[in-house]
């Protein structure tokens, strides 16, 4: 039996008086996933933990069935794996994004406006006076610090996309890297953290994805990684390509994800017509792929599932159940009854 995870990052969200009283979920033209409800089952899920950060990895951790209260676990060190770059046991492992700032020293946008990679190569090589600065796409990169005589934790860096507006230098960053700057541009590490060996899955797994350190975590708990080319992450994302690769996957594994961050960039930026739109594409991705599997005959299940809330009136993450929908073989219709699992329960339950 194959199971396929759609994970709309950050699509789940409040209501807003713009959309009539809606979500951006229900404002969305979303035929598939309405289908999806109808047919299967619907319920909620724990994915986010008072004690940890919020966000993708916490998420994906707990739908793994990996505990997330793993001590220094961080993103930053699976981007390094993702991407080839040697990591030791006393390295320190951070993000790097490229920032826009304002003339007063404000945070603009945590993604320098979706810095392209011509122009973000540009600008890494007036840090190349750092060995161990690694830029991989669009305002993303990875910093080491080799043997670092520091604990992750002695570091107190703030997520960018967390704090849109705030001054830049309101935090502990500036106390380690230096704030190298070409026009409003800057390099803002966050996120420390060590390499640390994860638990294997029992089932062969497949994460398909735009972000490095989403096809990093991935291998480093036995699966199988895959960034197909013109992933972004945004709007512009190749869901084509996406496509493909899941249609390759199938024959060798039986958990598959298909992680697409569009959402939750646009609900970063506080956009809620991008993240409508985000979501729509997702519906349309999830159609083909609910085509494909239906065509392939084989028993299957297609779950659609957000990781978290990220709220377009604050561009933050929030700590709410995310819902979830299921449909497929063995499913029985069950709408009315809302289940809150627990994300560690997620796969476990619904392979079996």
């Amino acid at each position: 039996m194959k199971l396929v995870v759609i994970v709309p990052d950050g699509a789940a969200d409040i209501a807003y008086d713009e959309l009539n009283g809606r979500t951006p979920l229900e404002a969305a033209y979303t035929p598939v996933f309405d289908s999806v409800a109808q047919q299967g089952q619907v319920g909620l899920v724990h994915t986010m933990y008072e004690d940890l950060p919020l966000g993708s990895l916490t998420a994906f951790l707990g739908f793994f069935g990996i505990d997330p209260h793993i001590p220094h676990v961080g993103r930053a060190a699976y981007e390094a794996l993702s991407m080839g770059i040697e990591v030791g046991p006393k390295d320190v492992v951070f993000r790097g994004n490229i920032v826009h700032l304002a003339r007063d020293g404000s945070l603009v946008d945590f993604t320098a406006g979706q810095i392209g990679d011509k122009e973000a190569r540009a600008y890494m090589a007036t840090h190349a006076s750092y060995q161990d600065i690694h830029h991989s796409r669009s305002y993303r990169s990875v910093i080491v610090w080799r043997d670092c005589p520091y604990s992750p934790e002695d570091f107190d860096l703030l997520a960018p996309h967390e704090h849109v507006g705030e001054k830049y230098g309101d935090n502990g960053m500036t106390y380690f890297f230096d704030r190298s700057r070409k026009g409003d541009l800057a390099l803002w590490p966050w996120g420390a953290c060590r390499m640390i060996d994860l638990p294997q899955v029992p089932y062969r797994l497949c994460t398909i994805t735009a972000l490095d350190f989403l096809s990093g975590l991935t291998q480093a708990v036995g699966g199988t990684g895959i960034i197909p080319r013109g992933a972004t992450g945004y709007l512009d994302s190749n869901y084509t390509a996406k496509l493909t690769a899941f249609n390759r996957a199938l024959d060798e594994h039986d958990v598959i994800f298909i992680h697409c961050n569009a959402p939750d960039e646009e609900a970063h930026l506080g956009c809620i017509n991008g993240k409508i739109s985000a979501i729509r594409k997702v519906d349309s991705l999830t159609y083909a792929v609910r085509r494909i599997l239906k065509d392939r005959g084989e028993p299957s299940r297609l779950v659609v599932l957000p990781d978290h809330y990220t709220l377009c009136s604050t561009g933050r993450h929030a700590a709410n159940n995310v819902p979830y929908g299921i449909v497929g073989w063995g499913i029985i219709h069950q709408f009315t009854e809302m289940h809150v699992l627990q994300s560690e329960e997620v796969i476990s339950r619904w392979r079996s």
